[in-house]
This record gives C-alpha cells, sequence and structure tokens, in this order.
C-alpha cells in the first residue's frame, strides 16, 4: 500500500510541477528571466525521479516530507513572482492551503480548488487566464494528498500494518530454517534438548 499511496504521490507532484510550469510560461512578465522558469521546472521534474528511487516507507516520514512541502510552497511563490501576479493569487494560494487543512475528504479538496481556480480567473481586474483553474485543481490535490493521509492517521496505519507483516514474515523465516534444520539432522542448542537422566 505505500509504494501504491508514493507512486501517486509522485503522479501528483508531476501534474503540480508541470501546472506550474505552464502558468509560468504563459504569463511570465516582460524582462523576468524565462531561463531560471526553465531551471527551476527542470531542477523538480529531476528531484521527482531522485524520490522515486527512496524507500516507500522512509519516504513518507516528517522528517523528508516537511523540506519537500516548503521546497514545493517556495517554487509555487517562484513562479507567482515571475508572472508578476497580483496580491490575489497569492490571497488565492493561501486560502486554498487552509481549506486542504481544514477539509477531510480528497473529493471536497478538489471541488473547492476547482471553485477556488474558476474565482481566481473571473476575480481578479487583470486579464484573466485559463491557466489558473488547472493550477490551483494541481496544488489542491497535490498537498490534499499529502496533508489528508497524515491527519487522518492513514500513514501511521500503513506503518504499523507494513511492520505487523515484517514481524511476521520474520517469525515465518525462523520457523522454516528449524524445520529445515530438524529435517537434515542437524544438532539442536542444548536449550532444545531432551533432559538426559542418569
Amino acid at each position: 500500500m505505500a509504494v501504491a499511496r508514493k507512486r501517486t504521490f509522485l503522479v501528483c507532484r508531476y501534474v503540480l510541477i508541470l501546472a506550474t510550469g505552464a502558468l509560468t510560461f504563459r504569463e511570465i512578465a516582460t524582462g523576468a528571466s524565462l531561463m531560471l522558469a526553465v531551471v527551476w521546472v527542470g531542477t523538480a521534474l529531476a528531484s521527482n525521479i531522485v524520490m522515486s528511487r527512496v524507500s516507500a516507507f522512509s519516504f513518507f516520514d516528517a522528517g523528508f516530507q516537511a523540506p519537500l512541502l516548503v521546497a514545493d510552497t517556495a517554487m509555487i511563490s517562484m513562479a507567482f513572482l515571475l508572472t508578476q501576479a497580483g496580491q490575489e493569487m497569492f490571497l488565492f494560494f493561501f486560502f486554498l492551503l487552509i481549506v486542504v487543512a481544514k477539509v477531510e475528504n480528497l473529493m471536497m479538496v478538489a471541488i473547492c480548488a476547482a471553485i477556488i481556480g474558476v474565482a481566481s480567473i473571473v476575480l481578479p481586474s487583470g486579464a484573466p487566464t485559463l491557466m489558473r483553474l488547472p493550477f490551483m485543481f494541481a496544488v489542491g490535490i497535490f498537498f490534499g494528498y499529502v496533508i489528508l493521509p497524515e491527519r487522518t492517521g492513514e500513514m501511521t496505519r500503513i506503518g504499523e500494518g507494513s511492520r505487523s507483516s515484517s514481524r511476521q514474515s520474520g517469525a515465518q523465516s525462523t520457523n522454516l530454517v528449524l524445520r529445515q534444520g530438524g529435517a537434515d539432522g542437524a544438532v539442536r542448542p542444548a536449550a532444545c534438548r531432551a533432559p538426559q537422566h542418569g
């Protein structure tokens, strides 16, 4: 289960990176460095490839996830700066993060993200762009997928289940070794020998 969740996480992050990159390239401000946008999009994509090699169980540790969320938040903020987004885009973004922190259903997070995306198109006084809708949706799905299981204890149950499975596998391996030793006539430890009466 942890492996499947990690795979879905990486797919959601790919979508987030591509949506953020598309928004940046579509609305990059005059005079802003396009090369900087290319570098951080490339770096984010490369980091996803590297993370695919990390163990699924250590992947969701708080020590690994917290810096990743901070880095992705910084990536989105940099996209806003490169596009010279107005204050309302920052407000929409952080309002969406608040929704993710409060709502306990991923489907509701997706619906709220879509509504916020539509609002970000309609409400600003500047020229609207449809890129804001998939961007907000990607942000909501990604952060919701990361935060919700931690709040509901799903990842704790996954970890406990994996440790239980590991203990059971270890016990089965030990029993198998003991049975094979008995079949081969191997000498038992002294504690396992039958007591001898003089």
